[in-house]
C-alpha cells in the first residue's frame, strides 16, 4: 500500500490501520441515519491518531473566512438536515474522460478530472439562493489525472494521516477528498454543493466530500454495494451496503472507515480489505 501518493501536483496521504488492530465489525447492529436528522460532524477530528467517527488529519484546517451558519443546521449545532440543506442550481454538462487499465502490478488511472455527470454553475451566481450561504468564486476545470496505484494493495504497518485535497477517484471521473472543509468542519453538511454532491475547489478541481449522488453504488437487492472508486492506497472504495445488503454505519467499521472480507477485486475473489462510504460522518 502507499503511505503517500503524490500525482505531482498534490502530496496527500491515506489512513490504513494494522489488520491485527482491526476492531470486530461483523457483530454489530446497524442503526438507521435518518436523512432529516444526520449527526454533525464538527469537532470529529483528530490529529493523534485514527478514531471510529473521526477525520485522522495532520493538521486542522482554518481560514480567515468562515461562511455563516446555514438553517439545514441545527440550532443545537447537533444535526443537519440533507432533505432542507440547497444545492447549487444549474446543469452543465462535460466532456469526460476517465479510464482504468491494470499494467502490470500497477492500476493505471487517467483521465481529466471532469465528471461524466451534470454539474451546477461554478462560480455560484448571485442570484442562487445557494449564494446566500456559500459563496463559492471557483470554475471547474479540466485537470488531469494520470495515477500509478498498486493493484495488489497490502495493510500498513501504520496509519498514516490525512492532508486537504483528493484522497481518491470516484468512477465518476472526478476526485474524491476527505470529509474536512477549510475550516475543519463537517464539509458535507455545510458546504453548498450541486445536485451530484460535487463543488471546485481554489485550483478547480471538482471533487466530491462523500460518494456523489449521481453514481450508481447498488447492486440490487441484499447484495453488497458496487465499487464506486479507489483511494490512494490502491484499496477500493464501496458504496453504503455491506454483506447481505446490511445497511452500514461507522460502528460496522474500523477507525479507518473500512473492514476485510470476501470480494470480488480485478475479477477474482479474496479475502481484502475495503473501504465503504455511509451515511454519516466522515462518509
Amino acid at each position: 500500500m502507499l503511505h503517500y501518493w503524490s500525482t505531482g501536483w498534490r502530496q496527500v496521504c491515506w489512513v490504513i490501520a494494522l489488520i491485527v488492530a482491526l476492531p470486530a465489525c461483523t457483530d454489530s447492529t446497524s442503526s438507521s441515519i435518518e436523512p432529516s436528522k444526520i449527526p454533525l460532524g464538527d469537532g470529529k477530528i483528530s490529529t493523534a491518531g485514527p478514531a471510529v467517527g473521526y477525520v485522522f488529519a495532520c493538521s486542522v484546517p482554518s481560514s480567515n473566512n468562515p461562511p455563516g451558519k446555514a438553517p439545514w443546521i441545527s440550532a443545537d449545532g447537533l444535526t443537519w438536515d440533507s432533505v432542507a440543506k440547497l444545492s447549487v442550481q444549474g446543469s452543465v454538462q462535460w466532456a469526460s474522460s476517465f479510464t482504468t487499465s491494470l499494467i502490470g502490478s500497477l492500476l493505471n488511472i487517467v483521465g481529466n478530472g471532469l465528471p461524466n455527470h451534470p454539474t451546477g454553475n461554478f462560480p455560484i451566481a448571485r442570484s442562487d439562493p445557494a449564494y446566500q450561504y456559500d459563496k463559492n468564486p471557483n470554475a471547474i476545470q479540466s485537470i488531469a489525472i494520470n495515477w500509478d496505484l498498486t493493484s495488489s494493495p497490502v495493510v500498513a504497518a501504520r496509519p498514516t494521516c490525512l492532508g486537504l485535497g483528493a484522497i481518491g477517484v470516484m468512477n465518476t471521473g472526478a476526485r474524491l477528498f476527505n470529509a474536512l472543509d477549510a475550516d475543519g468542519r463537517d464539509a458535507v453538511a455545510h458546504e453548498v454543493q450541486d445536485g451530484c454532491g460535487g463543488h471546485p475547489q481554489s485550483a478547480g478541481n471538482y471533487h466530491y466530500h462523500d460518494v456523489s449522488k449521481c453514481i450508481n453504488q447498488s447492486a440490487g437487492g441484499n447484495q453488497h454495494s458496487l465499487q464506486v472508486g479507489v483511494i490512494a492506497d490502491g484499496f477500493g472504495l464501496y458504496g453504503n451496503q455491506g454483506e447481505g445488503g446490511q445497511l452500514l454505519t461507522n460502528a460496522d467499521l474500523d477507525e479507518c472507515h473500512g473492514h476485510v472480507h470476501l470480494i470480488t477485486v480485478n475479477g477474482a475473489a479474496r479475502m481484502q480489505y475495503h473501504y465503504h462510504a455511509t451515511k454519516e460522518y466522515p462518509y
